[in-house]
C-alpha cells in the first residue's frame, strides 16, 4: 500500500478511518431515505430517539475518539525503552542562510526516513522534543509513551554569554485546524500529558554524525567517544535525585 500512497502506516490508517466513516454515514443516510419511501400505517410519534439517530450519534462519537488517537499516533513515534529516533549529519557550506547545514534523517521502527537539510546559524546546535505520556489507564490497554522532535536551535558562544543564532521548527502541519481541535479536546479530558525537553549544546561533527535517542525522560544525542548530552527539562520540575545504595562488603563496615 505504501507504493500507492507515499506515507507511513499511521497516515494510511487515518485515511482508512476517514473513508470508512464517510461510507458508514452514506449507508445510514441511504437506508433512512429508502425506509421513508415505504408507506406505513399512521402511528403516534414516539418521544424516544430512533435507532438510526442513536446509531449515527454512536458512530460519530466513535469516529471522534479514533481520530483523537490517530492524530497523536501520526505525529508522534511510540517508544520501546530507549529508541533511536533520528540521525544527524553536517555540511560546512551553510549558504547565506546559515553557518552550516544540518541534515536530519528521522527513524521510524528502526528504519531511516527521508533526509532533510536545514540551515543553522551558530557554532553549536541542540534539539528540542516532546514526550507524550498517556494516562495510566490508557497505558494498561497498550498505548505507549511517544516522542517527536519539535525544533533545532543554533547557538553562538558557550556558558552565560551564549546566544541563540537560529531556530528551525519541525512541527509545521497542513492540518493545523485538526491539530488544534485535538489539543483542545486533550486539555478538557486530560488523556495525555506532554512534556518538553531539550538536549545539550553540541558542536557539529564534520567527520561523521550523531545518533539521536529518546526515552520517557527526554532526548539524548550520542556519537562515537561521546557520552549522552545533559538533559534539560523545561515543562516540569526535575525529579529529586535519588541516591542508589549498594550492599557494602563486611570489611567496609566500620564498628
Amino acid at each position: 500500500m505504501n507504493k500507492i500512497l507515499p506515507a507511513d502506516t499511521n497516515t494510511v490508517l487515518l485515511l482508512l478511518l476517514v473513508v470508512s466513516t464517510i461510507a458508514a454515514f452514506m449507508m445510514l443516510g441511504f437506508g433512512g431515505s429508502a425506509g421513508r419511501k415505504k408507506k406505513a400505517p399512521a402511528r403516534k410519534k414516539s418521544r424516544t430517539p430512533s435507532k438510526s439517530l442513536l446509531l449515527m450519534l454512536l458512530l460519530a462519537a466513535s469516529a471522534m475518539v479514533l481520530l483523537f488517537f490517530a492524530v497523536y499516533l501520526h505525529y508522534y513515534t511510540p517508544l520501546k525503552g530507549e529508541t533511536r529516533v533520528a540521525r544527524v549529519e553536517f555540511e560546512k557550506e551553510g549558504g547565506s542562510k546559515g553557518d552550516f547545514s544540518l541534515i536530519l534523517i528521522p527513524y521510524e521502527n528502526g528504519q531511516p526516513g527521508k533526509a532533510q537539510s536545514y540551515p543553522i546559524k551558530g557554532a553549536a546546535w541542540s534539539l528540542k522534543g516532546e514526550v507524550l505520556h498517556w494516562k495510566p489507564a490508557l497505558g494498561k490497554v497498550g498505548l505507549r509513551t511517544m516522542f517527536r522532535l519539535t525544533a533545532i536551535d543554533g547557538h553562538y558562544g558557550q556558558g552565560g554569554s551564549a546566544r541563540k543564532g537560529s531556530e528551525v521548527k519541525l512541527t509545521g502541519t497542513a492540518a493545523e485546524g485538526i491539530w488544534k481541535a485535538v489539543q483542545g479536546a486533550n486539555r478538557i479530558f486530560k488523556a495525555a500529558r506532554i512534556t518538553t525537553h531539550r538536549s545539550g549544546r553540541v558542536d557539529p561533527l564534520w567527520s561523521g554524525g550523531y545518533d539521536v535517542y529518546a526515552d520517557e525522560e527526554g532526548v539524548r544525542i550520542e556519537s562515537a567517544g561521546k557520552t549522552p548530552a545533559a538533559l534539560k527539562r523545561e515543562s516540569r520540575e526535575a525529579a529529586p535525585h535519588q541516591e542508589r545504595r549498594y550492599p557494602r562488603r563486611p570489611e567496609d563496615v566500620r564498628h
